[in-house]
């Protein structure tokens, strides 16, 4: 490996003396040290040889001439660099692509009869722009008597210049006040001495080692690669304890920019044997494109990217140790990727079958170094038939295949292609791909049918699948009045799967089921006059609406024809412990084929406990109080069931009265103050999870209702909502148990109000119900100071709130409006400090002797306040007013921020912001918009009310108002990227 490193030994004066060169292009480094500590202080230099055997070490020049850099009498460690030799024992060489480490650990007798052992380590630092300095790190280090030296080529003397190193630290720093006289062209040598007899591990030797840039632990703040080839790019990953390493991280990320249709590759290459290495690759858009990770500790991991055209963002990598910790060195190349391409025959046959393929059309602008090929579409690649184009493979077992090809150019850059399906034995699938759009719709068999077959997808490793799709369609021949089951078999443990009856070029379901477990999914549909046409059927990998998604074959099955149609009752519906009902299905009928099974959940808990045959007349006690919806599920001879229901009230257990899950069939509480009223939300429980009831208390103007909804199950919450007659929504409460929800009537409204009571999740519960009348407190709350230098103590003060018909009992603090209370007490004026420059929001909530409550709150500055912009402006309403106040004036500068990733809070966290000025007829307004940190695209909008004037995407606005322009224009500033997050400086004018 010329120019990457070599070792090398010989015999001075009868004594074994151990020889080690390092060679890197742009420094040196590697190993792993034991602990971080502070350098110690440069010696002055002793020009003469401290041990005459020193002066046997060759002199500068002769090293320089030496031959070919292979100077080793060992040719194995010269050529690999990471063997052992007999020859040199106790000598650690290991060697990762450019980055190699000498590590001798020195014997106990010293390593030769006078006590001595050197190695010597040579820099190119023709490009080095830091301070000039040699780092030297010992990852053991000798006990007290053993002498260290460091010496340095004087290039001008042709001699070495010695550096005692006292090892009282396992770091030492050899400080230069210039690299002259010790550059020859950027040539460094260094020579290391170790006098005594002591083991000792030399394990690093650099120049600076690092070119990386800490903190650049996620890809929100990556260090930005060379636009160029590059070699040795240095940089470390830690366990922030046994080895901090850089900075004790075990992630790095970096971005890389390029031109259009450019490919580059980046390899990273680990100098401790025990790092095992793993990376991320997002492409400009900032999607997953790549991934590697190492097959054992010590294995480079490689990336490769080719730009697209026009794009605008760089694209990025993550870094990861994923065991063991060290440094590493970064290789960049850059060029033209090859283009892969092959051809396969025959595509189809009995097992064995022998295939011949072709990768001759494979092209590059340079030489070809590599076909590899992958039989199977496995993603791993099992032979490398190069220097030779063409191949072949026998395939043994029945089944599809997806071969692949990867070709590698001299430049170290690679392609695949895919797409060649072989068919060995018997073709498995009914199904015809490609079926993934709508203009590519496979046609269904006739009704009824059975065990059609398909399969779906991830076009990877996971699960090649028929084509790697995760979507099916399929049409449907059907007309209105048209009743249709689908069933679909997806094997155990494969995951869920669902089914969509879509209508014309819709994407938008008329029906739909998911499975949310392995096994059967079925999806039922009457088609109606007025629905788009043709239908169509999607079969789809994953949870619907997102979530889960895993892959493989299904069988659909389709029968035309109504299912089972339940005709059920029960009698009695009502009365106390113990109740005997009975059940009576037998009106239930099947106009597409026979009744084969009742099946009967007598609580309605999903768990069907009884199954009666084709008996349709049952009986069951009920011996609890509470609401149960007695269940049946009928099942006919295709295969398909129905389901169906009656509500059983044992002991009245309620005043809620059911169905009550729409306007006009809401439940009207009594008028207030009442306690004890009862209702149940549930899935199942009385019904469902929706209540609607009607407030019909009297309104008196300036008075204030507070109810209360209390759950017997702790963990069940809900959201409550108040809607006035005119149907504009005053109140919602949440996430609370109980919940509360408070009004004050303003007067002239009409009763009965609505009152919409909404499950949260599905945690099931009876609730009650309790309502006081009241007057509401009034919240004031003051601040001293309001603004100043970090830390700022502030003097907080809500003695000016007042109860009318009562008092207040308890004040609740919330320091920085973020809508939790931090404190709360019976104390009216309080103290907190705030440590961070920033805005913040602090709030106090007053509650009264009857449980009213009411809120203020008010802003609290740092003197660094980085904004102008004032939230909340994520509307027209709040817009905040620009200082455009007629012709011939402007504004620059105003400072704002936008959001939308958590991890990025900004002002408010909003991804709107918007600002207002008065229209002047025949005026021309200019705005510009500048991003000033952050990531993401920012756009600016012109508005006239509702209606945009100038939309984006635009980083500049120029806009010539109408002659009859009035009224208030709006400046809307919006991040558009999803996941963006950017601080911006907006500028405006007006001409004169």
């Amino acid at each position: 490996m010329a120019g990457w490193g070599i070792a090398w030994g010989r015999l001075l004066r009868s004594s074994l003396i151990v020889l080690g060169l390092l060679l890197l292009s742009t420094g040196c480094s590697g190993g792993k040290p034991a602990a971080t500590a502070t350098p110690v202080e440069t010696a002055s230099p002793d020009v003469e040889a401290p041990v005459a055997a020193m002066e046997e070490i060759p002199a500068p020049s002769i090293l320089a001439a030496l031959p070919g850099r292979f100077i080793s009498a060992d040719p194995v460690i010269a050529l690999t660099g990471n063997q052992f030799s007999a020859g040199l024992p106790k000598n650690r060489v290991s060697a990762a692509g450019e980055l190699a480490t000498f590590a001798p650990a020195w014997p106990l007798d010293g390593g030769a009869a006078g006590g001595m052992a050197f190695a010597l380590y040579e820099f190119n630092l023709e490009s080095f722009s830091g301070d000039p300095a040699v780092r030297f790190v010992f990852g053991r280090r000798p006990d007290d008597g053993g002498v260290f030296w460091a010496g340095l080529a004087d290039w001008s003397a042709d001699s070495w210049r010695w550096f005692a190193g006292p090892l009282a630290e396992s770091s030492y720093r050899l400080n230069l006040a210039a690299l002259a006289p010790y550059s020859d062209s950027g040539r460094v040598l260094v020579a290391v001495v170790m006098l005594g007899e002591w083991e000792v591990d030399l394990s690093l030797v650099s120049f600076e080692p690092y070119d990386e840039v800490e903190n650049n632990d996620s890809l929100a703040a990556p260090n930005a690669l060379p636009d160029r080839e590059f070699t040795g790019w240095r940089g470390s990953l830690g366990s922030g304890t046994g080895y901090p390493g850089y900075d004790g991280d075990t992630t790095d990320c970096f971005s890389f920019n390029g031109p259009d249709g450019e490919s580059v590759q980046l390899r990273f290459y680990p100098a401790d044997p025990s790092l095992s290495l793993s990376l991320e690759l997002y492409d400009v858009n900032g999607d997953l494109d790549d991934t590697d990770a190492a097959d054992e500790p010590g294995d480079y991991v490689t990336c490769r990217y080719r730009f697209p055209t026009g794009h605008g963002n760089p694209a990025k990598v993550q870094l990861n140790a994923t065991a063991g910790h060290g440094d590493y060195a970064i290789r960049c190349i850059w060029g033209t990727s090859p283009t892969a391409d092959f051809t396969a025959a025959p595509l189809t046959g009995d097992a064995p079958l022998t295939v011949e393929f072709d990768g001759s059309g494979s092209t590059d602008d340079g030489a070809l170094i590599a076909y590899e090929w992958d039989w199977d579409g496995d993603g791993i690649y099992d032979f490398d038939s190069h220097p030779q184009a063409t191949t072949q493979h026998t395939y043994t077992a029945d089944g599809i295949y997806w071969p692949k090809l990867y070709v590698s150019d001299d430049d170290y850059l690679g392609d695949s292609e895919s797409g060649l399906m072989i068919v060995v034995g018997e073709f498995p699938y009914d199904e015809t791909e490609n079926n993934d759009t709508i203009t590519q719709l496979n046609s269904l068999p006739a009704f009824n049918f059975i065990g059609w077959r398909g399969s779906l997808g991830d076009a990877g490793a996971t699960y090649r699948g028929y084509d790697g799709d995760d979507e099916d369609l399929f049409a449907i021949d059907v007309a209105s009045g048209d009743t249709v089951t689908f069933r679909v078999h997806y094997p155990a443990a494969t995951g869920p799967l669902y089914l969509e009856i879509r209508g014309g070029s819709s994407s938008i379901p008329i029906a739909r089921s998911e499975m949310v477990s392995p096994g059967l999914a079925e999806v039922r549909a009457t088609f109606e006059a007025g629905h788009a046409t043709p239908y169509n059927l999607a079969v789809c990998a994953g949870v619907m609406d997102g979530g889960m998604v895993a892959y493989g074959d299904y069988t659909l099955d389709g029968i035309f024809g109504p299912p089972p149609q339940i005709v059920l009752t029960a009698d009695p519906l009502t009365g106390n412990v113990p109740l005997a009902v009975t059940f009576d299905a037998s009106g239930t009928t099947d106009p597409g084929g026979a009744l084969t099974k009742f099946e009967w959940d007598w609580d309605g808990d999903g768990t069907f406990d009884y199954d009666s045959g084709l008996t349709a007349i049952v009986d069951h006690t009920y011996n609890s109080v509470g609401g149960y919806p007695g269940t049946l599920r009928v099942w006919d001879d295709d295969g398909f069931a129905s389901t169906d229901w009656v509500l059983i009230l044992v002991g009245d257990p309620y005043d809620e009265v059911e169905p009550n899950d729409a306007d006009w069939e809401r439940n009207t509480l009594p008028t207030a103050p009442f306690a004890g009223w009862r209702g149940n939300l549930g899935i199942p429980g009385y019904d469902d999870e929706h209540d609607l009831l009607a407030v019909d208390t009297p309104v008196v103007a300036g008075q204030a209702i507070l109810l209360s909804f209390t759950f017997d199950n702790p963990a069940s919450l809900a959201d409550a909502i108040l809607i006035d007659a005119s149907s504009t929504m005053h109140v919602s409460m949440s996430d609370a148990n109980p919940v509360l929800l408070q009004y004050t009537f303003m007067g002239g409204e009409l009763a009965p109000f609505r009152l919409h009571l909404q499950g949260l999740g599905i945690v099931p519960s009876d609730y009650t119900v309790a309502a006081i009348l009241g007057q509401a407190p009034t919240a004031q709350l003051t601040a001293d100071p309001t603004t100043g230098a970090m830390p700022l103590t502030v003097n907080f003060n809500a003695g000016g709130s007042s109860d009318g018909d009562g008092s207040i009992v308890l004040y609740e603090w919330d320091w920085d409006g973020d809508g939790s209370w931090d404190a709360s007490g019976p104390n009216a004026a309080v103290s907190h400090q705030y440590n961070d420059d920033w805005i913040f929001y602090p709030a106090v909530r007053v509650t009264d002797d009857d449980g009213f409550t009411a809120a203020a709150a008010l802003e609290i500055y740092s003197s660094a306040f980085p904004y102008d912009e004032r939230e909340n402006n994520d509307s027209q309403s709040k817009a905040n007013p620009l200082a455009l106040s007629g012709p011939g004036t402007s504004f620059s500068g105003l400072r704002g921020s936008l959001m939308i990733a958590d991890g990025y809070r900004a002002y408010d966290g909003d991804n709107t912001d918007m600002f207002s000025f008065n229209a002047v007829a025949d005026k021309t307004v200019h705005f510009t918009l500048t991003q000033t940190g952050g990531s993401g695209t920012q756009t600016v909008e012109l508005r006239t009310g509702s209606y945009s004037l100038v939309a984006g995407p635009a980083a500049s606005i120029d806009y010539t108002l109408p002659g009859t322009a009035t009224g208030v224009y709006y400046v809307i500033v919006c991040v558009g990227d999803l996941g963006g997050q950017s601080d911006y400086s907006l500028s405006g004018s007006m001409d004169p």
